[in-house]
């Protein structure tokens, strides 16, 4: 004998209140979990790929999606600020990228960077940003195989926390005063690519450095 139709229809629905109520919890922990983009991060993303005229950027990195889902970076999972930005003229995944241009000064705006990577760029021109010094978390920063030119900044003293400038096949010339402050306290980091690799020595003690030759 089968049960009324109301009754069986009552019980499917309790059923199925039941299963929402359990899967409510779980869909709250896996969106609290997850950590979309900084907003300013976002912001400093987009005006750094529209200062390079003719790149191919902006069809990867829109305004309508979540930066951290973007090539060419990673983020913290936990703050979502960005911490790593590479960039190589010839890659297969992602995609090779190629500016003609120099680097724009937003890149100073990105403050939880610590790794910065341009590689076979043939069109990066002109000198190394001042605004590098807003990075105060930058451990990396390599530029290899472009047109960067001038002088080895003496800023790079400034920077707490790196550990490497990698400087292959650049337009740089070796700074006329030493990079270094005369602390024998501070923390070294080398310059790879250049005739005096260092170790070269912090304003301010950044903790052991990662040496890479």
């Amino acid at each position: 004998m089968h049960p009324p139709p109301s009754i069986f229809f009552a019980s499917i629905h309790k059923m199925a209140n039941a299963v929402i109520i359990a899967i409510i919890p779980l869909f709250l922990a896996f969106t609290s979990a997850y950590t979309s983009c900084n907003k300013q991060d976002h912001a400093a993303l987009l005006a750094f790929a529209r200062s390079f005229p003719h790149n191919n950027l902006l069809d990867f990195w829109t305004n309508a999606t979540d930066c951290c889902n973007w090539d060419y970076l990673r983020c913290d999972d936990t703050t979502g600020r960005v911490t790593d930005l590479e960039f190589s003229g010839f890659s297969d995944d992602p995609p090779a990228i190629a500016f003609n241009g120099s680097i724009p000064a937003s890149i100073g705006d990105l403050s939880a960077l610590e790794g910065v990577s341009f590689a076979q760029m043939p069109g990066l021109v002109g000198a190394l940003p001042s605004q590098l010094t807003k990075l105060k978390k930058l451990k990396l920063l390599s530029v290899q195989n472009t047109q960067i030119s001038g002088t080895i900044p003496s800023f790079f003293s400034r920077l707490p926390s790196l550990e490497q400038l990698d400087l292959y096949k650049t337009s740089l010339s070796e700074p006329s005063l030493p990079l270094s402050a005369t602390s024998s306290t501070s923390a070294p980091f080398r310059c790879t690519g250049t005739s005096s690799p260092g170790p070269y020595r912090h304003l301010s003690s950044a903790g052991s450095p990662r040496v890479r030759s």
